[in-house]
């Protein structure tokens, strides 16, 4: 995989490849230009994409959330099959039920609304094409904080 043809980090990857390949699993997005490239590279290069992301800015609270859930889901479902009770199976439900919630909520959805904010924000316009996933991520935790500030206010 040659670094001419593929996007390798968020640092270079405009954002809106990466709302393609994060959205709707178009991971031809990662080359740099379409027409050149394969499937299998494809791959390898979101994967080295995501390992960027997860490295700079972590996990976010909702995936850390479903992780603790699915372990706690596992965990509970071993001790059904052991003891059979109807406590853990009512307890199995209501965490499948909390976890169901979590998976229904919009998440990336959202990305045009945050965008229409940060703009306002700024006073200026941000084009999707042209600002780095970097750049856009470390603007929002900036909002972020800012929003913060002023409700301590």
């Amino acid at each position: 995989m040659s670094e001419e043809l593929y996007y390798l980090s968020v640092d270079d990857m405009p954002l809106y490849n990466w709302r393609k390949c994060q959205e709707k699993e178009e991971f031809n997005y990662c080359r740099k230009n379409l027409k050149l490239g394969t499937v299998k590279n494809d791959l390898e290069a979101w994967e080295k994409i995501y390992d960027s992301y997860i490295a700079e800015f972590g996990l976010g609270k909702e995936y850390k959330r479903i992780l603790e859930l699915r372990l706690e889901i596992a965990n509970l479902q071993c001790d059904f099959v052991i003891s059979g009770t109807n406590f853990i199976r009512n307890q199995i439900k209501r965490l499948e039920r909390e976890l169901q919630e979590i998976m229904e909520m919009p998440v990336e959805s959202d990305t045009d609304t945050i965008l229409n904010h940060l703009r306002k924000w700024i006073g200026s316009w941000l084009n999707q094409r042209e600002i780095t996933v970097r750049d856009f991520y470390k603007l929002l935790r900036d909002y972020q904080n800012e929003i913060k500030s002023l409700k301590r206010a």
